[in-house]
């Protein structure tokens, strides 16, 4: 053994250690490649009881073993290698380690056979030479002689090859499982994929108990079990639908849930004959995973006008409005619009123009937006007496979803006595009088046409809302003609009438006593206001607007004559 006070020995047992953490690395790749190769090849299997992890650590092992005896990174070795990496020595690193071994009449590496006995060598030969030997040791590393940095760089990309290819082979579970006589799952991953026009990346979790996606969502869920099948049950169907898998322990069931519901996945296995107590072969059923699935439709966008944000009676048609919009919406916006319908005419004989006016749209995201207008009235040819209703008009990115229209404000050219139709977002308080029938049938037309996208509550709120118009709208032709007020006191609102005495009214002038044909209209005018108040309180609005237009027509009779 070479001293261990003596400088060559010290580096040359540096050098040994470093070529043998070298060597180990190179058998470790190698194992690793085979191991590899195996996985991909399906060796060994997931119900294997030597799991796929098993396997890699003892290639591993064995690869790097291999290598070591190969290599043989002995003392003796590293010195000749010293000398290989370093060729300026001229082999007086070699010569002073086998001084310092001791090797008298072994043959020398570099080619010179020493004489027989340490005597034969000069002591003054052997300080020279380790003197030499130690100047050159001085300007060396074995770091830079032999780097390993390469080798660990490579064998860490063997390993994630192997992890990879391991994966592939065993959908995720390198670990392997404990093959169980009884069929279970051991693992549900869930992908969920939202629509196409949200943009939104497919999200992924495992093992969940609960899962929330956005409606129209593909959902993806991908089992590892031992069993032979899986039975799935949903909560709109009344029979399980049983899937069979890859032959490999990995199942994948398809859903695309339209209402918020739950999948049960139960596994099963072939049972051998006579298992349970049966005759023949039978389905064995195992634990139950239980996943429930939360659908969240996507919102409807918000529009809303902030500027003027109230009514506005003008002195002529020749002004102008300074519009400002707001949108937002869950997802994304698709469009935003400014809507108007202009309304001309006199009592019930109204005409009504639908337009659009252009709109500078700054999209602060895609969620939010926001919109101005100058918008000059004269291309209008408004008259006195005229109204404009404006609203603004929003679409989102859902295939097919309905336009949004927001709270609609009314811009009234102003004429002797007149106010603005009522209906429209004006003030409770303010008087309202000359209530057009005619927009109790535009705004049923419109509530009917959005009751779909509407919830419940708020078709609802709205058909209450156009049934308080709607009797408004009557009170106004009953006091016209004379009608009675119930209990007319202090506390009594002006749209209480005394539908008893109107009845026997309007039953008198049918008998012939009042034979004056258009106070006959009129009153089966009010007769079809109080059927389309009555069916707007039930929310029937298909029926109310039915009464509604027929009070039109009988309006239009009774002016006529």
């Amino acid at each position: 053994m070479a001293n261990a006070e003596s400088p060559v020995g010290t580096f040359v047992g540096r050098a040994a250690r470093r070529l043998t953490v070298r060597a180990a690395l190179e058998g470790s790749i190698s194992g690793v490649i085979a191991a590899t190769a195996l996985a991909l090849a399906g060796w060994p299997a997931r119900d294997a009881i030597f799991t796929p992890l098993a396997a890699g650590i003892v290639a591993l092992v064995l690869g790097a073993a291999t290598r070591l005896v190969l290599a043989r990174p002995t003392r003796a070795a590293a010195a000749r290698a010293i000398e290989r990496a370093a060729p300026a020595s001229r082999n007086v690193i070699l010569t002073a380690f086998e001084l310092d071994a001791g090797a008298a009449g072994a043959a020398s590496i570099s080619g010179v056979r020493a004489a027989e006995g340490r005597g034969a060598v000069a002591s003054y030969v052997c300080q020279a030479v380790r003197a030499r030997a130690a100047d050159v040791l001085a300007g060396l590393d074995p770091a830079r002689l032999f780097p390993a940095r390469g080798r660990t760089v490579l064998a860490l990309a063997a390993l994630a090859a192997w992890l990879l290819a391991v994966s592939r082979a065993t959908g995720g579970d390198v670990t392997g499982r404990t093959t169980a006589a009884a069929p279970m799952i051991d693992r549900v991953d869930v992908t969920v994929t939202p629509p196409s026009y949200t943009g939104r990346a497919a999200s992924r979790v495992r093992n969940p108990d609960r899962v929330e996606v956005l409606a129209g969502s593909d959902v993806v869920l991908r089992l590892a079990t031992n069993a032979d099948s899986v039975a799935v049950t949903q909560a709109d169907t009344a029979a399980p639908t049983v899937v069979t898998g890859d032959g490999r322990g990995a199942f994948s069931v398809r859903l695309r849930p339209r209402a918020s519901g739950f999948v049960v996945l139960e596994p099963l296995r072939r049972a051998a004959a006579g298992d349970s107590g049966r005759a023949g072969p039978a389905d064995v059923a195992g634990d139950r995973r239980l996943v429930v699935i939360t659908v969240v439709p996507d919102a409807p966008p918000v529009p809303r006008i902030v500027a003027p944000g109230r009514d506005e009676v003008l002195p002529d048609g020749h002004g102008a409005l300074d519009v400002a919009i707001e949108a937002t919406d869950d997802i994304g916006l698709e469009s935003l619009a400014l809507r108007y319908t202009k309304a001309s005419g006199t009592g019930e004989r109204y005409t009504f123009v639908e337009g659009e006016v252009p709109l500078t749209v700054r999209r602060a995201s895609a969620t939010a937006w926001t919109a101005r207008v100058h918008w000059p009235l004269d291309s209008l040819a408004l008259q006195p007496g005229d109204i404009v209703v404006y609203r603004a008009v929003a679409t989102d990115r859902r295939p097919g979803g309905a336009p949004v229209e927001s709270d609609a404000f009314v811009a009234e050219i102003a004429a002797p006595g007149s106010v603005a139709a009522g209906g429209f977002a004006l003030d409770p308080d303010e008087e309202r009088s000359a209530l057009s029938q005619q927009m109790i049938v535009l705004k049923a037309e419109r509530l009917l046409a959005a009751q779909g996208r509407l919830g419940a509550a708020a078709a609802a709120d709205s058909a209450t809302s156009l049934s308080a118009e709607q009797r408004r709208v009557r009170a106004e032709f009953v006091f016209m003609m004379g009608g009675e007020v119930a209990d007319a006191s202090a506390d009594t609102s002006m749209t209480d009438l005394n539908e008893e005495a109107e009845a026997a009214g309007e039953s008198d002038l049918l008998a012939g006593r009042e034979m004056n044909a258009g106070r006959v209209a009129l009153r089966r005018a009010t007769r079809a206001m109080s059927l389309a108040a009555r069916d707007l309180d039930r929310v029937e609005v298909a029926t109310a607007l039915d009464h509604a237009r027929e009070a039109v027509k009988r309006l239009e009779e009774a002016f006529a004559r």
